[in-house]
Parts: C-alpha cells; structure tokens; sequence
C-alpha cells in the first residue's frame, strides 16, 4: 500500500488479505456476524503501532498414531512441508498488505498430551526439530511446554500446567453442556480420539468408542 496509507486503510487490506486463506464458510460460521469485527480490532492494536502483527495457534503435536488411515510414518512428510508453504503463503500476502507482517508463533502440545496414545518424549522431540528446520522457509516461532516451565521434568511440567490452568470434572461437564465453543471442542476432540485409535483391532463400533474415551481419559504414567 501507499505511503500515504491510512490504519483504516491498513486494517482493511489485512483482513482482505487473512479471508484469502479462511477455509470455506460453513452453515454455523459467524465471521460477517461480528467476528470481523473482532479481528479488525486486534489487528489495528497492531497497525496503530507499525509492528508485526502476532498470530498464535496449537499444532504439529507428533505424527498421527493411525498409521493405517492417515499416515505412512512418524516424522514429517510432504503434508508437513505443504502446510507450512501455506503459512509461508499467507506470510507473504500480510506483508504485501502491511510491511511491518505478521509473527507466526505455534505452540506444539505434543508433550502435553501424547502419552494418552503411547507416543515417547523422543517422538515428539524429534518430530519437533524436524518440522522447525523444515519451517525455515517462513517467519515461524515455536514453543513447547519446557518453554512454560523451565527446568523440570515433563511429567512435573505437565502438573504444574493442570494446576495452573486446570478445571475438575463437574466444571467441565457444566462448560461442555452450557457453553457452545467448548461443546463443539469437545466434540472436536471425540472425533479426533475415534480417527486416531481406528486402526486398532475392536469387536464393535461401540467397543471403539469406548476405547477412544479410555485413551482420552488416560492419566500420565
């Protein structure tokens, strides 16, 4: 954009530039019924101060267990580097739309939860490192859960981060039924279970279910 360039005109031409990669809309997407508007006005927090605008989400935890279905592997492949020329994508669309960009930060949770499904600290160790040099071709920070609590073990990290961040069983049922954003989590997470312990060899698709529950639920050895 122009020098002369408005925050408005700025904000604008960022958002235009983030709905280019916005997956497609579906019957319960409310992004034109108050969400943009919610994202214009963190992305002109940023552009009131010409600085690189943050970006933050969860992934690239491991390689999934259903090796069956859905990988050939355990370390990254051709869909990890696929995904991550998206970010580079979408990196270099922001900037086009406002020099200062964006910081990409993703939090791999890969520790916090892979031993529910029998993955080791070595796996995802080594999935991580491999996925951060192949992210050298777009501006990517990562984080771990050492990176929140350094200096401890993982299984001393991962219950400082239940003590911290924590909720007991009735506040999560009470959430689940009440409260629509962790209701669809919820199910999110159910499915995600179900695809993962797939392969595995079970007498009926309840039998499966259950399964997918008892490794959801599956406390940290």
């Amino acid at each position: 954009m122009s020098a002369g360039s408005s925050i408005d005109d700025y904000v604008a031409a960022v958002v235009a530039a983030f709905q280019g990669f916005r997956m497609p809309a579906t019957k319960i997407d409310r992004f034109d019924q108050g969400r943009r508007a919610t994202l214009e006005k963190i992305v002109r927090a940023f552009v009131a101060r010409m600085v690189p605008i943050k970006f933050l989400m969860l992934g690239y935890p491991f390689k999934s267990t259903n090796h069956r279905d859905k990988t050939i592997g355990v370390l990254p492949d051709r869909g990890e580097l696929v995904s991550l020329e998206n970010f580079q994508r979408f990196a270099q669309a922001m900037q086009t739309a406002y020099a200062p960009g964006v910081q990409i930060t993703i939090i791999n949770d890969g520790l916090v939860f892979g031993s529910m499904l029998g993955i080791s600290e070595y796996e995802v160790d080594q999935y991580a490192e491999m996925v951060k040099d192949m992210a050298r071709i777009a501006p990517m920070n990562f984080l771990g859960l050492r990176d929140f609590y350094p200096g401890v073990s993982v299984d001393a990290a991962r219950e400082k981060l239940v003590k911290q961040w924590g909720i007991d069983n009735v506040e999560l049922e009470r959430r689940i039924l009440l409260d629509v954003n962790v209701n669809k989590l919820y199910g999110g997470i159910k499915w995600f279970m179900t695809e993962e312990v797939a392969w595995r060899p079970f007498t009926s698709k309840h039998a499966q279910k259950k399964g997918s529950v008892q490794a959801g639920s599956r406390t940290h050895a």
